[in-house]
């Protein structure tokens, strides 16, 4: 878990985990549809990231946006303690926070969510991005004098100071011309799985259980 299952009733838990679930489904059907050409706005994913950034947004990207949100549904439910590693995380975990406050209006349990901020992220720099009228803050002498971590585009997916590894689909950085990150030491002949091989799995676990 993320957060101290203490800190957090029974029903709030369930709802960000069985918004996690919803939200990697969407994302999944996105990368289908980004791959057959659909423009990166219409993609479910993109209400999850700055629109400035959009024209930067590339099917390459959104897998690796993908990875991180799974990362973050399995670290919704594991059964031991789990920090978010980068702000793409923080992104994907953002996106379930809004996802689960909807299932609960829905489902007629509304609560306030605040707890969840307060405990799984390192801070909430990152909605500096999604603000057009704090412009280029990521890059300015402003954003450096606050200390803004991991604001820039190309850092999204680079490890916190505190968490040292990413998943190491995106820490592999032969594949990937957006940034370069920490990942845990692999054994010999162990290989990161690709996410054309997570997808495949998920869908078929899902079609044999549906």
């Amino acid at each position: 878990m993320i957060m101290s299952a203490d800190r957090l009733p029974i029903r709030i838990q369930r709802a960000l985990c069985d918004a996690g679930v919803v939200v990697l489904d969407l994302y999944l059907e996105d990368l289908a549809r980004l791959a057959q050409g659909l423009p990166f706005d219409e993609a479910n994913m993109a209400d999850a990231l700055p629109r400035k950034y959009l024209p930067r947004y590339d099917l390459l990207f959104a897998k690796e946006f993908v990875v991180c949100v799974s990362t973050v549904v399995w670290k919704l439910q594991s059964p031991d303690h789990q920090e978010l590693a980068c702000l793409a995380e923080e992104f994907a975990l953002y996106a379930i926070v809004g996802r689960a406050q909807a299932l609960l209006e829905v489902r007629g349990r509304p609560v306030d969510l605040g707890d969840v901020y307060e405990e799984a992220f390192q801070d909430i720099d990152f909605a500096f991005l999604f603000h057009p009228s704090f412009g280029e803050v990521e890059e300015s002498e402003i954003g450096e004098h606050l200390r803004l971590a991991n604001l820039r585009f190309e850092d999204w997916f680079e490890p916190f100071a505190n968490v040292p590894y990413v998943h190491p689909y995106v820490a592999d950085t032969s594949r990937s011309p957006h940034q370069s990150h920490g990942c845990p030491p692999q054994s010999d002949g162990e290989e990161a799985r690709s996410v054309e091989e997570f997808v495949e799995e998920t869908w078929n676990e899902r079609a044999n259980t549906g």
